[in-house]
């Protein structure tokens, strides 16, 4: 699936979105990502830090703010499940 490793951006001036790092700084603050059929599920543990809650609701505001991101992360993830990526 190349579309699990492909990076993605907004615009010209905008960071270079990369799923896999979104998702290693999402699991590394307590959250949670899950696919299911053609919904993306993110969450986090209850008991987590101020400092982590904040940093989930950073990295959770770029994937609603650009549904490429979204569609980038769903396709890592999936891509990962069936082991064509390496975790």
């Amino acid at each position: 699936m190349t579309m699990a490793t492909t990076a993605t951006t907004s615009g010209a001036s905008a960071p270079t979105f990369i799923p896999a790092e979104w998702f290693a700084q999402w699991s590394d603050h307590g959250g949670i990502a899950l696919v299911a059929a053609d919904r993306l599920y993110l969450s986090r543990f209850p008991a987590i830090d101020h400092t982590a809650r904040q940093r989930l609701d950073a990295l959770r505001a770029q994937i609603i703010a650009d549904r490429q991101h979204g569609e980038a992360l769903a396709a890592y993830l999936i891509a990962r499940s069936f082991g064509e990526v390496r975790p």
